[in-house]
């Protein structure tokens, strides 16, 4: 006997790509927006003090955002 697989709503993968879009638009606006002016000063001690004294906002802002880039762009069953 042949079982017929469940079919998934298209509808379905269109509203899990929006919630991925509308989150990659936030934190492309933290990353950018919020952390280069809570990091970033025009002397380069003041900045690399700043970075020192919030090292998790400093990997948080420019590590994470793009590997999470690069996570979101895969194909699907592509392994990342």
């Amino acid at each position: 006997m042949i079982r017929a697989q469940p079919q998934v709503s298209p509808q379905l993968y269109a509203r899990a790509i929006g919630v991925l879009y509308l989150t990659v638009i936030v934190v492309g606006f933290f990353a950018y927006g919020y952390v280069p002016g809570k990091l970033v000063a025009a002397n380069a001690a003041v900045t690399a003090n700043d970075i020192l004294a919030h090292e998790f906002l400093w990997r948080a802002g420019v590590v994470d955002v793009p590997k999470w880039h690069l996570w979101s762009a895969q194909p699907a069953g592509h392994p990342a």
